[in-house]
């Protein structure tokens, strides 16, 4: 019989910052904004009260030019670490 596989990892910094180690999310938690429709990086970082590299930075976006946003994402949009 076959044995059930699990799909494989999610790959991108969407997928990287929601697979965050437990042991790091229970040191700092995040604030989360999910992607509606008509939301750029700008927009939510303004909304948010970040800069656009720090909103890049928090979610390992390198080049936010060259990034697609897909509505229902999350992002992490606060590092509270203290």
């Amino acid at each position: 019989a076959a044995t059930p596989r699990s799909a494989p990892p999610s790959r991108g910094p969407i997928a990287r910052a929601a697979q965050a180690p437990a042991a790091k999310a229970a040191r700092a938690p995040q604030s989360v904004w999910r992607v509606k429709r008509g939301d750029t990086l700008w927009t939510i970082s303004r909304r948010a009260g970040l800069g656009l590299r720090e909103l890049c930075r928090l979610n390992g976006i390198g080049d936010p030019r060259h990034h697609t946003l897909h509505v229902g994402a999350e992002l992490i949009v606060a590092d509270r670490r203290g």
